[in-house]
C-alpha cells in the first residue's frame, strides 16, 4: 500500500512538472513572438528603405540584358502582338458603400458596407513581346510572353 501511494505521489508530481514545463514553454513562445513582432515593425521599414530599392535596381538591370551575349542595357523593344484572346465568366466580390443619415441633430450618421457576388465577363489575353539586341555584332532576337486579364468583352 505504501509503494502504491508513493508511486501515485511521484506520478502526480511528474504530471505537475509536465504541465508546468508546457506552461513555461508556451509563455516563452508567446514572449518570443511578441519580441519578433516588435522587431518586425522596426526592421521592415529599414528593409524597405535600404535593401528593397537595391534589389529592385538589380532586377531591372538584369531584365535589360541580352540572353545571347549577356551584355547589359542591350535589350530593344521591336513590337507586341496579341497571340490569343478569350472570354470567360468569373465571380467577383463587389463591396457597396453607403451612409445612413440620421434625422436628429446630435445623432451621428452611420456608414455601411454591403458585400455581394457578381458574375462578370473577363477578357484574357496572351501578348507576345518581340525584343532585339542593340549590339551590332549580336543582333539576337527573342520573345517574351505576358498574360493579362481585364473586365469587359471582346465586342467592345
Amino acid at each position: 500500500m505504501n509503494t502504491l501511494f508513493s508511486f501515485l505521489v511521484y506520478l502526480f508530481l511528474f504530471g505537475l512538472a509536465v504541465v508546468l514545463a508546457v506552461f513555461l514553454l508556451m509563455m516563452a513562445l508567446g514572449a518570443m513572438c511578441f519580441v519578433l513582432k516588435a522587431l518586425w515593425f522596426v526592421f521592415y521599414p529599414l528593409y524597405c528603405i535600404t535593401l528593397k530599392p537595391v534589389v529592385w535596381c538589380l532586377v531591372k538591370v538584369f531584365q535589360n540584358r541580352c540572353p545571347q551575349c549577356k551584355r547589359f542595357w542591350k535589350r530593344q523593344f521591336v513590337k507586341s502582338e496579341v497571340i490569343e484572346q478569350w472570354e470567360n465568366l468569373e465571380t467577383v466580390e463587389r463591396i457597396d458603400h453607403g451612409v445612413f443619415y440620421s434625422n436628429k441633430l446630435f445623432t451621428p450618421n452611420h456608414g455601411y458596407e454591403v458585400s455581394r457576388l457578381e458574375q462578370v465577363k473577363m477578357v484574357n489575353e496572351t501578348i507576345c513581346h518581340f525584343w532585339e539586341c542593340k549590339d551590332q555584332l549580336c543582333r539576337h532576337k527573342w520573345t517574351t510572353e505576358e498574360y493579362s486579364e481585364r473586365e469587359g468583352s471582346l465586342d467592345n
